[in-house]
């Protein structure tokens, strides 16, 4: 790896300069050199460079013959620049290219063929430019790439053709795509080998129900809305991606004039391989008994900041694997005796912040294994060790904020592994 220590901070390039002492290295490293013009023959004698990063300076143009002679070049990082623009030419030379990194510039416009040269690339970053649009035939040269990254930017139109030539994708992020205003329903549908998805935005209103049917490969889907419709029209959108064992959907089902969305009972039933869950942030007031009923390789299930009062005491039992579950800043009232019988793997429980007053002494006590447990921010009166007579291995106990005026420390002598515990002692 080659770098100049000396120039960071005050690297001065004046024309006609070339780097001809780093002739024989592959890694050149520039990034935080406070660069903002290079040298059109700049890289003139590095024709073995196989990465070179050019992040973090103030790069506002690049000559079109710039990396001509770097016909080896693999990576290439031009990231936390002032690039505006990029001619048509700039990468013309560089037919080995696999990663290219164009995030936090300020791109308006991509030409169509500017990409076109890129044969072998596969992985290309375009996060947080001012890219408005992009051309249909972009990306039709590059079928190679794996990962594509266009969050960020104000595009307001994806073209249903717009990822078509994208055959090898793999993993693909669209967040913040705040002027965009729907998918187009067949934008994924040359995308069978897609894996990964992350759609965060607040601006759209909702996903065609058919969106993922293509994707039978789906492993991880990541999707928040933040307001409007949610996908209240489509909650059966993963009937079809029988692969997916990550599934995150925050702020997605809201309310209708008809009251709280209802997640339906079929909502998951495809997901058996599913094993992390995200509702967090809807306005779930209730969930129907049997919905997890086919999620039996679930491990990790989190329903914070939901309506939900009422929990049926069958509603977790097909998940015997559950490790993590967190109901933090529900509305739920009581513990129905049954609730955890069945979940004898899980370790961690989060029920802070409910309307919890009174705690029977059965709902913990099929949970042997459990080390984390948060009753905090509940009007809970009443608490003592008999509630936890089956937790020794309990590592973590949080008490806050709740209304039990007397705790016998003493009692929790069976708890032997307990490290923390947390309760607003009165007389402290």
């Amino acid at each position: 790896m080659c770098t100049d220590d000396a120039g960071i901070g005050n690297w001065k390039l004046d024309p006609g300069t070339r780097l001809n002492k780093c002739r024989s290295f592959t890694n050149l490293q520039m990034r935080r050199f406070n660069i903002s013009k290079i040298p059109d023959k700049y890289f003139y004698d590095n024709v073995n460079l196989e990465i070179l990063n050019l992040a973090h300076n103030r790069i506002s143009e690049l000559s079109a013959i710039l990396f001509k002679p770097l016909r080896g070049l693999k990576t290439l990082d031009l990231s936390e620049n002032l690039i505006a623009e990029l001619s048509p030419d700039v990468f013309k030379s560089l037919t080995e290219l696999k990663t290219l990194v164009l995030n936090k510039n300020i791109i308006t416009n991509l030409n169509p063929v500017i990409f076109k040269p890129l044969t072998k690339l596969t992985r290309l970053d375009l996060i947080d430019n001012q890219l408005i649009s992009l051309p249909v035939s972009l990306f039709e040269a590059n079928s190679n790439i794996r990962m594509l990254s266009l969050s960020g930017n104000p595009i307001k139109v994806l073209d249903k053709n717009q990822l078509a030539s994208l055959v090898n994708l793999r993993i693909i992020q669209l967040n913040n795509l705040n002027e965009l205003k729907e998918y187009p329903s067949e934008i994924f549908k040359n995308n069978a080998n897609l894996e990964e998805i992350y759609i965060r935005s607040g601006h759209f209103k909702s996903l065609n129900q058919n969106i993922f049917v293509p994707l039978t490969k789906l492993n991880i889907v990541d999707i928040e809305f933040g307001r409007m419709d949610g996908i209240n029209k489509s909650p059966d959108l993963f009937r079809y991606n029988v692969e997916l064992t990550r599934v995150q959907l925050r702020a997605c089902f809201w309310w209708s004039t008809s009251g709280p969305f209802q997640l339906p009972k079929n909502a998951f039933s495809s997901l058996g391989k599913m094993k992390f869950l995200d509702l967090a942030s809807n306005h779930l007031d209730n969930l129907l008994s049997g919905i997890f009923e086919n999620n039996r390789e679930l491990e990790w299930l989190s329903l914070i900041n939901n309506d939900i009062k009422l929990l049926d005491k069958h509603i977790f039992s097909s998940l015997k694997v559950l490790n993590f579950l967190s109901l933090t800043k529900n509305n739920i009232e009581t513990l129905p005796t049954e609730l955890f019988s069945k979940n004898t793997e899980l370790a961690t429980l989060k029920l802070n912040g409910n309307k919890i007053q009174f705690i029977p002494q059965a709902p913990f006590i099929s949970l042997a294994k459990l080390q984390k447990l948060d009753l905090s921010d509940n009007p809970i009166k009443q608490i003592s060790f008999n509630h936890f007579i089956k937790n020794s291995e309990l590592t973590f106990l949080n008490l806050r904020k709740t209304e039990v005026k007397r705790l016998n420390k003493n009692d929790f002598g069976i708890l032997a592994k307990l490290k923390t515990l947390m309760w607003d002692d009165p007389a402290e």
